[in-house]
């Protein structure tokens, strides 16, 4: 590969890296935040629920803070698992039962799509990063074959993290992908430095 070949592909390489973080990164914001909401709704439906089966709790199902919610719709759930339920009460248990369903769907959900966003912009960045450090040792790099299996394991780094997260946006990552050992190691990674 001569000279002027890996100036153009380490920059084209770097440039199409920051452009791909900025626009898959506003769209992986977005899901995030639509996440956010939609947990948010499911929490008021969890509470007006709460409030039809106990309405003598209304000042404490009003105040209490999410996690009490949770705890008080789960105890209704196993107490009246049977499907019996006090009073003709059964569609709000039903109801109760699939806010549950969204609540807990929707965590797994936020979680995988922050960790992929944050896979795809350490992976672009990094490749952004030994791009520019590459411009330096031009010289020495135009003759090595380690030059060109870089770039193509870069590309095909980017492509396949852009992908994932292009999945994750559209709902469609399959289960395989979800379970992905990088995730995993991300998990272990929060599990281990947080603060």
């Amino acid at each position: 590969m001569n000279e002027t070949a890996l100036l153009y592909a380490l920059s084209t390489l770097a440039q199409t890296c920051a452009a791909l973080v900025a626009f898959v990164g506003a769209l992986g914001l977005y899901r995030l935040q639509s996440l956010a909401n939609r947990r948010q709704e499911t929490e008021r439906n969890l509470r007006s629920a709460l409030f039809l089966l106990e309405p003598e709790s209304r000042l404490r199902t009003e105040m209490s803070p999410a996690r009490q919610i949770l705890e008080r719709a789960r105890r209704w759930r196993e107490r009246h698992s049977s499907g019996s339920a006090p009073g003709g009460q059964e569609d709000i248990l039903r109801q109760l039962e699939e806010y549950l369903q969204h609540w807990e769907n929707v965590g797994p959900d936020s979680r995988r799509t922050s960790r992929l966003l944050m896979l795809l912009v350490v992976w672009n960045l990094g490749v952004i990063l030994v791009a520019m450090i590459a411009f330096d040792f031009i010289s020495i790099l135009k003759g090595c074959w380690f030059a060109s299996f870089g770039l193509w394991v870069s590309v095909v780094g980017v492509i396949f993290f852009t992908a994932l997260m292009l999945l994750e946006m559209l709902g469609s990552l399959p289960d395989w992908l979800k379970r992905l050992h990088l995730i995993r190691l991300l998990t272990w990674l929060e599990r281990e430095y947080r603060t």
